[in-house]
């Protein structure tokens, strides 16, 4: 089995001592909770037998505080944290990292690392995209299809639906500015799995255009389907709101087809992207041995 030293010099830390903890920002939604336990026992199924926990920021329980507890009693010494982010912005860089280092201190752990946000990583494109192709197309969720290959399955398609379609991606958005950009990004790339020919990047929060006028720009487009995709994880108010605000345009555009795609929930490719990320901050460490 594997051993990785501590950064002090000194006494060497068998993979047996390491937990990971999965960390989710929280919703007061129950079917948003759900989703995130689905995806958890989906992320505990790639790392088993090792020992993992799941916590929520904010808003839900277990706290990480509460989780943290759960590991070191488990015999958990060294801790790995895997945020379920889309960007880093002050909760991957700031909120979590300060909350877990406490938490670490009152029950004697010690932080081995943090993973990456998601990004534009390639299952987090492909079951965009596959969201997307859900609402658009009528397709069956969670058929399978070619995007684990980084390809959409358009065969027996005649693309009539997308050529006619307007999108506009919603992100949560933050005051980072290399955020947005990264959101921005992620649109492009994403458009180029589904290409459609009007496409844009709303926020929810803090940058522009924001969502009131990203519909108002939607709606004069001349294209007989328009489509919001919100770029989030799970169900929570923001969806809510999102689904509310799209029910209107609806209601005032007669002449047109409006719909919103649901958020990217749990699946299986988020579960093993996660399980992965955390394998590799572990062979990441300077300090990593080889088995013994």
């Amino acid at each position: 089995m594997g051993k990785i030293r501590p950064l002090a010099a000194g006494n060497e830390i068998s993979m047996a001592g390491i937990g990971y903890l999965l960390v989710g920002h929280g919703t007061r939604r129950e079917s948003g909770q759900q989703q995130f336990r689905r995806l958890f026992e989906q992320f505990e199924r790639e790392l088993a037998p090792q020992r993992c926990e799941m916590a929520f920021l904010e808003l839900a329980e277990p706290s990480i505080e509460d989780a943290m507890r759960c590991l070191a009693t488990r015999g958990v010494e060294w801790v790995v944290c895997v945020p379920v982010l889309l960007f880093s912005a002050g909760h991957a860089l700031e909120d979590i990292p300060q909350e877990l280092e406490r938490s670490a201190s009152d029950h004697g752990l010690r932080v081995l690392g943090q993973t990456p946000s998601l990004e534009s990583a390639p299952s987090v494109l492909a079951l965009s995209a596959m969201r997307f192709q859900e609402a658009v197309c009528g397709r069956q969720a969670g058929a399978s299809c070619a995007f684990d290959r980084g390809q959409i399955d358009c065969q027996n398609c005649s693309r009539s639906f997308c050529e006619e379609t307007a999108l506009t991606m919603v992100g949560r958005g933050s005051s980072s500015p290399d955020a947005t950009r990264r959101m921005r990004a992620f649109t492009g790339s994403r458009c180029a799995l589904t290409p459609v020919p009007w496409a844009q990047t709303a926020f929810i929060h803090a940058q522009q255009p924001d969502v009131p006028r990203a519909l108002d720009w939607l709606q004069a487009a001349p294209y007989r389907q328009k489509v919001v995709q919100p770029h989030l994880l799970f169900e929570g108010l923001l969806m809510d709101q999102l689904r509310e605000q799209v029910a209107e345009r609806q209601l005032q555009d007669g002449t047109s087809r409006w719909v919103i795609t649901e958020p990217l929930g749990s699946d299986y490719r988020l579960g093993k992207t996660l399980a992965n990320l955390a394998c590799k901050q572990i062979e990441a460490n300077p300090f990593a041995e080889k088995g013994v």
